[in-house]
């Protein structure tokens, strides 16, 4: 848990406190310092943030919502599992609502997005070149979640949120494995040149292929015993 940085909870005035934890909380399941099946010990956390509790379990409320954690009654607040049945569903909505929102992106995307987008992919190289699968995660969430914002769609900014984060809790995994990262850098470069030339079909089809590409890379990687069938069997786990 040391890599909560208590000095960002003091210089985020905007946000509350519950907010600024949530998106750390977040950012550490998403970047797999929090593993699925992992308690989240909230007495550490308290006394680390130096917070009360309160605002670390609405925290832990709202990510139940969005499906990243699970709240066991007398056992605590675990990282959540995923079925291999439910990654396949998760991704195939992906699969259209991001190509919808690369359809839409490519209509309305400015100069300035642009600019945005080939900062993204520069990082994306650097992570590469640094074999850091971490960073190169969260340059390929800000990708995605840029794509979804320039498509001026606040309903399917608010559709596919929950959804980017509960696929994404295996996908880190996934990114790490050899040539991954590389493939995946290759297809955003595609979507992006499709964005840039102003082609909605062209980057709705790429944005396509990239995620049906991802599931099956995933799927591909996912054992059986990676991923835990039973709710409560990270409960269990973490006990052990």
């Amino acid at each position: 848990m040391n890599e909560f940085n208590t000095r960002l909870i003091k210089k985020v005035q905007t946000q509350s406190l519950t907010g600024v934890i949530y998106n750390q909380l977040e950012d550490m399941i998403l970047t797999g310092v929090l593993k699925p099946g992992e308690r989240i010990n909230e007495s550490r956390l308290s006394a680390l943030l130096q917070v009360s509790r309160a605002p670390i379990r609405e925290a832990c409320r709202q990510l139940e919502k969005h499906g990243m954690v699970q709240i066991i009654t007398r056992r605590g607040t675990f990282v959540a599992n995923i079925e291999v049945s439910e990654v396949k569903e998760l991704y195939d909505i992906r699969a259209s609502l991001d190509a919808l929102a690369a359809e839409k992106a490519a209509v309305y995307a400015t100069a300035e997005d642009l600019d945005d987008f080939r900062q993204i992919l520069m990082i994306m190289q650097d992570a590469i070149a640094a074999d850091d699968a971490k960073e190169y995660f969260r340059a390929n969430i800000i990708f995605h979640r840029t794509i979804v914002r320039i498509s001026g769609n606040k309903n399917l900014d608010a559709l596919i949120e929950g959804i980017y984060n509960k696929a994404s809790l295996c996908r880190k995994t996934n990114l790490s494995l050899p040539e991954r990262m590389s493939i995946s850098y290759r297809q955003h470069r595609h979507i992006f040149k499709a964005i840039e030339a102003g082609n909605p079909m062209e980057a709705s089809t790429q944005m396509k292929h990239h995620v049906i590409d991802a599931r099956d890379a995933l799927l591909n990687s996912l054992d059986s015993s990676d991923v835990k069938r039973d709710p409560g069997a990270g409960a269990r786990l973490a006990q052990n």
